[in-house]
């Protein structure tokens, strides 16, 4: 069988029917061959398929398949004339220009600022074709969809992608705006919310997708897409915020400990509380903090280290120290912290024992209760009494002196200054002359004695340049405010 040609307004073969006739004629053999050949459905198909396009074929001889669209224009059953005119009165009322609607704006663009342009013989043939190519399956097929109003052609049309897009970016121009935060203000005890807004953004890949949909269904409204932009901070959120800060203001702060009260005032309170950058009402810790050191200061107390002292007849005591008191700060600033925001305006002070370092317990274990030296000389060589006022006044001077492990000891640091001496006898330069402090060489020496028969460490000693009365040569130590000097330390 020749093949059949359906396109354009072709009239059906000459012969094309007096061939099915006689293929009637001459079915009884024909079915007889295929019954050996092929099953009977596969015959029953072929007989269908075509009739449906003979029957097709003399209903739409001549004019666009039922049910076929260019864009959203149905020209189903008309004549491409008739639909060449039926869309080119489509395109001068609806495509002189493209209108692009949302985001609180529009933007509408001329035909010829866009170069849009339509060929409506090209569109028509288009949709003339539906139906009319390929073999007889795809024919029917296709005629098949187009009767289910399936069938949609695109448009011959032609525009300019980038003054499309220049468009959109116009109407972005426009529209598009940043949110803008709620705020919240606190100014003394007056707490205040500044409402926030809504910004918007368009997208304009997604616009230029549906103004090219558009143009593609022949429709001249498009919609702007975009969406909306929340602020970091909503009203809502701000005026939640607002609610904690007016529960933490306008009452004083009340703190107690002991059966004594201290108050912060509201002022006090509210100038300690700042907004944060998330919009929320906060705590100043440093800025109360210092408040509250100042105002329960007298609530603490440094603890005192434990002493060794001098005792009577040379023994070494041991003076007890005492505990001191300390406000647990940031314990609690984190009490005020989690309970002023609820309405909490009252709160017990946490107060802590500070032990001193050095406690009476270790003194005692320190205190040293054996003698390791001494040595002694007589006063009675000379009979002067500023002398022996002398000797009396450096002896009390270093007298009951308790030297630490490492430290050294200065005779002249613990004995000055001179006006503590009456003038007596000296010797300078190897004679004897009359200054104030005589007789503190005498003290000088033993104490140098008793050093060393103790083992200590002599740092610094000068011996005189005569012999004295008062104790051996090479025994004795001179000393000199301000320029000789006995010093020891303690190497124990």
């Amino acid at each position: 069988m020749r093949r059949v040609d359906f396109r354009g307004n072709d009239e059906l073969p000459a012969g094309f029917l007096a061939r099915e006739s006689g293929r009637k004629r001459g079915s009884r053999r024909a079915v007889a061959r295929l019954r050996r050949g092929l099953p009977g459905l596969a015959l029953a198909l072929i007989g269908l398929v075509a009739a449906v396009a003979v029957f097709d074929y003399l209903e739409n001889s001549g004019e666009i398949h039922s049910g076929v669209r260019v864009g959203e224009v149905s020209l189903g059953g008309m004549t491409p004339d008739d639909a060449r005119e039926k869309l080119q009165e489509h395109a001068s009322r609806n495509m002189n220009s493209l209108e692009l609607r949302g985001g609180d704006g529009e933007v509408r663009m001329s035909a010829e600022e866009i170069g849009l342009r339509l060929d409506a013989r090209e569109s028509v043939q288009r949709a003339y074709s539906i139906g009319r190519e390929g073999n007889v399956l795809t024919r029917v097929r296709d005629r098949a969809a187009a009767t289910l109003r399936m069938t949609r052609v695109e448009p011959a049309i032609e525009y300019r992608r980038t003054d499309l897009r220049a468009g959109i970016e116009r109407i972005a121009a426009r529209t598009e705006r940043e949110p803008r935060e709620a705020t919240l203000s606190i100014t003394g005890s007056d707490v205040s919310v500044d409402a926030g807004r809504e910004g918007y953004r368009i997208d304009a890949e997604a616009t230029l997708d549906n103004a090219e949909s558009a143009l593609d269904d022949l429709r001249s409204v498009a919609e702007v897409s975009g969406e909306p932009l929340e602020p970091r901070v909503t009203t809502a959120e701000a005026e939640q915020a607002a609610g904690r800060a007016e529960r933490a203001v306008g009452q004083s702060l009340v703190l107690e400990s002991g059966g004594e009260r201290w108050t912060i005032s509201a002022d006090r309170v509210a100038a300690a509380l700042e907004v944060s950058g998330e919009g929320e009402a906060v705590l100043r810790r440093g800025m109360l903090g210092a408040e509250l050191s100042e105002a329960l200061g007298p609530l603490e107390r440094e603890p005192v280290e434990a002493e060794l002292v001098s005792g009577e007849r040379g023994s070494v005591e041991v003076e007890p120290g005492r505990s001191g008191t300390e406000v647990e700060l940031q314990k609690l600033l984190d009490r005020i912290e989690a309970g002023i925001f609820e309405g909490d305006h009252r709160y017990e002070v946490p107060v802590s024992r500070t032990e001193p370092e050095f406690t009476a317990a270790e003194a005692e274990a320190a205190r040293p209760n054996t003698l390791i030296g001494e040595f002694e000389t007589g006063y009675e060589v000379y009979e002067e009494p500023n002398r022996i006022e002398n000797l009396k006044t450096a002896s009390e001077a270093v007298d009951g002196t308790i030297l630490a492990p490492g430290e050294t000891f200065s005779f002249n640091a613990a004995a000055a200054p001179l006006s503590r001496y009456e003038p007596s006898d000296v010797i300078v330069n190897g004679r004897l002359d009359t200054a104030l402090g005589g007789g503190l060489c005498q003290v000088a020496s033993t104490l140098y004695m008793a050093a060393n028969y103790a083992g200590l460490d002599i740092v610094e000693r000068s011996p005189h340049y005569a012999e004295l009365p008062y104790i051996r040569p090479g025994f004795d130590a001179t000393v000199w405010f301000g320029s000789l000097d006995l010093k020891f330390r303690n190497n124990t």
